[in-house]
């Protein structure tokens, strides 16, 4: 799952331990026997609209819920849940931009999984950054 989500253009950064690109991924691989079921990660597109797509999906694969201790996979949106509580400014230094998610992965099948956040990336518009990027420059005279 958090290889997919490196790979999506859509996500402009992920954050998981088991990964050879995370910082922390040498004193993970020598303290764990595997590197844990939850992956962060930052929507690069209308975070809302995520949000939205993976909640409306039927059935449902992913939950959106407050708590990730569950044995089907719980997306948290902590701008919104477990740091509503701070202002923009707090959650900023934190690191927790409203584009953050975490995901806690069940015991469902990860091509199910992927299946349903590909689909919701997918139901999503692009970033402004994204239009900015697919726009050709064009000197204007």
């Amino acid at each position: 799952v958090a290889e997919f989500l490196c790979k999506h253009d859509r996500i402009s950064k992920v954050y998981y331990p088991g990964l050879p690109t995370h910082p922390g991924y040498e004193t993970a691989k020598r303290q764990m026997k595997d590197f844990g079921g939850v992956v962060s990660f930052e929507v690069d597109s209308n975070y809302k609209q995520f949000a939205n797509a993976v909640a409306s999906q039927k059935p449902s694969v992913i939950y959106l819920a407050e708590s990730l201790g569950g044995v089907e996979s719980l997306l948290t949106h902590p701008a919104t849940m477990s740091h509503a509580y701070l202002g923009p400014e707090a959650r900023a230094a934190a690191g927790i931009k409203d584009n953050l998610f975490r995901l806690s992965v069940g015991i469902e099948h990860a091509d199910d999984i992927i299946n349903s956040l590909k689909a919701a990336l997918e139901a999503t518009k692009p970033s402004n950054e994204q239009l900015l990027t697919a726009i050709p420059n064009i000197a204007l005279s």
